[in-house]
């Protein structure tokens, strides 16, 4: 087929599809966007979508183009190494590492020019980070802690982590995993101040998935009848394959609910189309918030000070000081595993039997 070496800009609003960056402007207006395979003295050749699956070549002669944009690939892939720093909080080493590995590639593909000295300065401070995070440290409110400052303040930073880790949560609206990290902060560090803070948010939280349940349980039926006769409208063979899919998906959800209570989780996911457990998600809501409401703290216990005393304490050379800091530590509440962890340095260096 002979191709135009111009085309109308209404006949190219639709091979305007294209993924690719050169654009050609010409001097009637009309714009082309599509890949420059090939230039001549005279012209250019340039792949075009004319759609999603149909790709076709244009050529078009030099003296129709008022002036060319050029695709810029370096440009275009540091915009997403771009956005690998400042890197989030709680990641882990092999999240650094994925990391990069993209930073890698783009020195790789680019090694030379501006953009290649900012993507080195972007893996050196990611590479700098993940060495604290290979040695046990880990990065908290936008701050990297050590291996050492996070034993030193291991309570403190432990309880930060599981309040990390519920904020984040809230604010994606996951609220289950948002609650069920909170049970774990409330369970191990309930007389850190990690957890008075984060109690606020947790509060709102289950407001919202109060909310979500009870507006789920007053659609139930509506669902149900749906599925019915989305089912009943289906050609047999249709209808057949999604009512296996249905019962498998509802054998799933019981057997994930026995599995969820086996293990002792509180905030167990409900099934949208099992009132029995929106019921009980609902009510289980409405008693947490009660609970919590009627909170009361002992603020002469601080488990996050208690446990630095203990930790200097069992690292002295004072036997009346390290057992009364362990019995201060056993007062505020300091986990059971983390007093076994100081009464077995205390005894390692001599100041217990």
């Amino acid at each position: 087929m002979k191709q135009s070496h111009t085309l109308t800009a209404t006949f190219f609003a639709g091979l305007i599809c294209s993924a690719a960056a050169d654009t050609l402007h010409l001097k009637n207006g009309t714009t082309f966007e599509g890949t420059i395979l090939r230039e001549s003295p005279d012209s250019f050749v340039m792949e075009v979508m004319v759609t999603h699956s149909i790709k076709e070549e244009k050529t078009v002669a030099k003296s129709d183009v008022a002036n060319v944009d050029r695709d810029q690939p370096n440009e275009k892939a540091f915009v997403e190494i771009s956005k690998l720093t400042p890197a989030p909080d709680l990641l882990t080493a092999g999240d650094y590492q994925s990391r990069l590995a993209s930073c890698y590639k783009f020195v790789k593909d680019f090694p030379t020019g501006p953009l290649a000295a900012k993507a080195k300065a972007i893996t050196g401070e990611l590479e700098k980070e993940l060495d604290f995070i290979s040695q046990g440290g880990v990065k908290l409110s936008g701050r990297v802690v050590s291996a050492t400052e996070r034993q030193t303040n291991k309570v403190e930073i432990e309880a930060q982590i599981l309040g990390t880790s519920v904020r984040a949560h809230a604010r994606a609206g996951e609220w289950i995993s948002a609650l069920r990290d909170f049970t774990k902060l409330e369970t191990d560090y309930s007389t850190t101040s990690e957890f008075k803070d984060v109690l606020p948010l947790v509060k709102q939280v289950i407001q919202q998935y109060h909310t979500q349940l009870v507006e789920s349980s007053a659609g139930l039926e509506k669902r149900l009848n749906d599925r019915k006769v989305g089912l009943e409208r289906m050609p047999v063979e249709d209808r057949n394959a999604s009512a296996r899919a249905i019962a498998e998906e509802d054998a799933a959800n019981v057997q994930r609910l026995a599995a969820e209570k086996a293990a002792g989780v509180k905030w167990i996911t409900p099934d949208p189309y099992n009132k029995a457990t929106l019921d009980e998600s609902t009510q289980y809501a409405d008693q947490e918030m009660k609970r919590l409401e009627a909170l009361k703290f002992d603020l002469k216990f601080d488990a996050g000070r208690a446990w630095r005393t203990a930790w200097t304490a069992v690292h002295s050379s004072d036997p009346a000081a390290a057992t009364t800091a362990l019995s201060e530590a056993r007062a505020a509440k300091v986990p059971a595993a983390l007093i076994t962890e100081l009464e077995s340095l205390a005894k390692k260096s001599g100041l217990m039997k």
